[in-house]
């Protein structure tokens, strides 16, 4: 009879503790897990939950036991599931912030490499590019292109500063990834197409 008695205040004790983790989880005063209205589903979705779920943690320790009958322990538990809650996003934006920081400690570096490749007018209004040491004339070579005719148009961008070799060996050290040119293919008749980076 005791042992009875043991096992069915066992089996009340888990039920109670079942319901209070499903009230504290979806609160069937709210509608319950599958309702797309629940409160914190709308705070979350509006963006109105930057200080609501700390509101909650402090709403449900003060009122913890007092309220309705309420018990401690679902009241508490429910004030550690807001926490628990406002901690993984503030984690979660931490690790999107540092991922942001990351990329723009990159840009830096990006950007004063393709600055000091692009090319610069002369006083005679030609296209000076720093890699090759010599004058351009509006022209750009390509060797992919190198039997084909095609007419470039004339433009200043940082396209027209990047002058791929034929020599694939001949990698400039001054510039990563960029190869240097036969300065004499420079006065001949080549034309290409936009060189992308």
């Amino acid at each position: 009879m005791f042992i009875s008695l043991l096992k069915r205040t066992r089996r009340l004790l888990m039920e109670t503790l079942d319901e209070i983790k499903k009230n504290v989880e979806h609160p069937s005063h709210y509608g319950g897990a599958d309702n797309p209205y629940e409160a914190i589903k709308v705070l979350r979705e509006w963006q109105l939950d930057k200080d609501a779920y700390l509101w909650n943690v402090g709403k449900y320790l003060s009122r913890a036991g007092h309220k309705d009958g309420n018990s401690q322990l679902q009241d508490l538990t429910k004030a550690r599931w807001y926490l628990d809650y406002k901690i993984r996003l503030l984690e979660e934006q931490q690790k999107v912030a540092e991922s942001v920081v990351d990329t723009l400690k990159k840009v830096p570096s990006e950007v004063a490499d393709k600055l000091t490749t692009m090319p610069k007018k002369d006083i005679n209004d030609y296209f000076y590019d720093p890699n090759l040491g010599g004058v351009c004339h509006d022209l750009v070579y390509r060797p992919d292109d190198s039997f084909k005719e095609k007419l470039a148009e004339p433009t200043c961008s940082i396209e027209t500063a990047v002058v791929p070799s034929a020599h694939n060996d001949t990698m400039s050290p001054n510039n990563k990834g960029v190869n240097k040119v036969d300065h004499s293919m420079l006065n001949s008749k080549v034309y290409a197409d936009d060189v992308k980076f």
